[in-house]
């Protein structure tokens, strides 16, 4: 087993002690069939977590956990290296995906409180930036169209 999948077992096993249940509620699945067919099985095990119960999801105090034990999909994003193992490329590409869906911004947003104010003015001036930025863009697209034609 990876170690991801050492360290899930382990947070399974410290919440079903904790909450003083028995080992045979929990169980830990692992599919050996991986989601693309060119990645060795060695790679991409796919682990679910499944309970008996309905009422012990409040178990899973992770939101993976939780969204496993609910049957619900994380959502989480994934990069594959390719076979030049270029890390570095993966990385970048993972950071654009992260930037594109919003997630740098939403992780810098919870790094502290902010008053519902201060929100509702930044999106406000981010609005109005965007309109300039768009108006600008058509202004500049209509010139260079008039450019193409000759005049």
């Amino acid at each position: 087993m990876s170690g991801i999948f050492r360290g899930v077992a382990g947070v399974i096993g410290r919440v079903s002690t904790a909450a003083s249940t028995s080992a045979s509620r929990w169980s830990l699945a692992s599919n050996a069939a991986p989601s693309l067919p060119s990645l060795p099985a060695h790679i991409a095990p796919i682990a679910t977590l499944t309970t008996l119960t309905a009422e012990s999801r409040f178990l899973a105090w992770h939101p993976a956990l939780a969204c496993a034990v609910r049957g619900k999909k994380t959502g989480g994003m994934t990069v594959y290296v390719g076979d030049n193992n270029d890390v570095d490329r993966a990385l970048r590409k993972l950071r654009r995906m992260m930037i594109g869906e919003g997630l740098v911004q939403e992780m810098k947003d919870r790094r502290y409180f902010r008053k519902g104010s201060d929100k509702r003015v930044e999106a406000r001036s981010m609005r109005e930036y965007k309109t300039r930025k768009q108006t600008l863009r058509r202004r500049l697209g209509w010139i260079m169209h008039r450019k193409e034609r000759g005049f």
